[in-house]
């Protein structure tokens, strides 16, 4: 387990690139953290409260940099996470997850969530598995959803893509929607929501 983190940590080194060494060396820095700190928030990484605040502000400052986008770290996972999987059979899993904030009168966009008793946001990544290991690989693609939309609406070209030309009308306005064959036995077709990574042409899942 140790030898993958350092792995995933050698890969992104490899192929972060984010216009400047300094912002290369800080994405570096917060992944490795991340990988040996799972679960963990920006802050409780820091490894002490005297660092806690300079590891928050870090992030925030990575992330509010107008030449670094969340588009970009999302395509940098994404060619981690097939680089990993490179010639293994990949099962990906949409899921969502609802993001509560009704108490937090300062988040803007909430929109209504659940069974509409909570305001918040919706979280959908599509994680990949690895049929051969048996082993979670990563998320392939994510999205947040709020009172905005989906926050990577552009991503899926729905009117020049040979790989979404089946796609139905009634599909294509779930926004950045693959479609896959359910293994249900009825053999239906159902949208997978933001499948697509963005770099290879849209996953097809049978």
């Amino acid at each position: 387990m140790e030898q993958k983190k350092h792995t995933v940590i050698q890969q992104v080194e490899r192929l972060v690139d984010m216009g400047h060494v300094k912002r290369n060396a800080c994405v570096v820095r917060h992944v490795t953290r991340l990988v040996f700190s799972p679960g963990a928030g920006p802050s409780q990484t820091a490894g002490s409260k005297q660092a806690a605040w300079a590891e928050s502000k870090s992030w925030y400052n990575l992330i509010n940099n107008p030449d670094v986008s969340v588009s970009q770290l999302r395509e940098l996972r994404a060619r981690v996470v097939l680089e990993q999987a490179s010639g293994s059979s990949l099962l990906v899993l949409h899921d969502i997850t609802e993001c509560d904030f009704s108490k937090h009168a300062a988040m803007s966009e909430k929109m209504e969530i659940g069974d509409h008793h909570g305001t918040g946001y919706e979280y959908h990544p599509c994680v990949a598995w690895d049929f051969d290991e048996r082993r979670f690989v990563g998320v392939l693609r994510d999205t947040v959803i709020s009172a905005l939309g989906p926050d990577d609406v552009g991503v899926a070209d729905y009117d020049s893509d040979p790989a979404l030309k089946q796609v139905t009308a009634e599909e294509r306005h779930l926004r950045n929607s693959v479609v896959c064959e359910r293994a249900d036995g009825a053999g239906t077709r159902g949208a997978v929501f933001a499948c697509g990574n963005g770099i290879t042409p849209p996953l097809r899942v049978q």
